[in-house]
């Protein structure tokens, strides 16, 4: 999971490609927070660099009532080999949307500190895919850091950091 509900990247787009993302409600948070009511809007968007010209990917709100966890891919194919800025976003909707999505909420002096500041909204990490990926079947093996020389085990950090998997 991303760490915030807004966040960006730049990015050099491959031919073929598309965008696979999940995102969702985190139901025990809203109902720790007394909050049936809340729904949240999620956004993915793309900017192309060169133009300036911006597109809107998904736009979907998702309610406690409804399936709070979807996938979706996206093709990124009209916007193959360019450089664009690729943008998430999630909106807090209802009765006191001044609630923030990853923070304390207004008025949560009621409420114990760690159910006023969990997240009740995420997405996961967006991946870019193109039609010549392999479908990867884990064995087990590659998550092995044994026999990695400390080099190699830092350019495998370097990697995940770029990623952003890991801070």
């Amino acid at each position: 999971m991303l760490t915030t509900n807004n966040l960006c990247r730049k990015l050099f787009l491959p031919q073929a490609g598309s965008v696979e993302i999940a995102f969702g409600l985190n139901r025990s948070a809203l109902r720790r927070r007394h909050v049936a009511r809340y729904a949240a809007r999620f956004e993915l968007r793309l900017t192309e660099i060169d133009s300036g010209e911006a597109h809107e990917l998904l736009d979907e709100t998702l309610a406690l009532g409804s399936d709070f966890r979807q996938r979706r891919t996206v093709s990124l194919e009209p916007f193959a080999l360019r450089h664009v800025e690729l943008c998430v976003a999630t909106e807090a909707l209802g009765p006191a949307a001044t609630r923030a999505l990853d923070g304390p909420a207004v008025g949560t002096a009621d409420r114990l500190p760690e159910q006023a500041t969990e997240p009740f909204a995420y997405w996961s990490n967006p991946i870019v895919t193109t039609a010549d990926t392999p479908i990867a079947v884990s064995t087990g093996a590659e998550t092995s850091i044994e026999g990695l020389t400390d080099e190699e085990i830092e350019v495998r950090m370097e990697h995940l950091r770029a990623l952003g998997y890991v801070d």
